[in-house]
């Protein structure tokens, strides 16, 4: 398999991934969901919506990385 296909598919995972703890997040902020209690900690909508932030902005370097035209590759 190319590296470019892996980059391909870890762009579309961790757009998803991001999609769903911002929608969790704003679930918590509007107080549909309780906080979740995981690894012993208490996790607000605003540590949701900071790993939201960070999956989508790796997953934007991913998407650069698997989408960029065949001319700008190296050897």
């Amino acid at each position: 398999m190319r590296k470019r296909e892996v980059y391909k598919f870890l762009c579309g995972f961790l757009a998803g991934a991001g999609v769903v703890h911002a929608n969790v997040g704003i679930a918590i902020a509007t107080g549909m969901f309780n906080e979740p209690r995981y690894l012993g900690h208490t996790w607000s909508a605003a540590s949701l919506w900071i790993g939201a932030a960070l999956y989508l902005a790796v997953s934007v370097l991913f998407g650069w990385l698997g989408w960029r035209g065949p001319g700008s590759e190296r050897s």
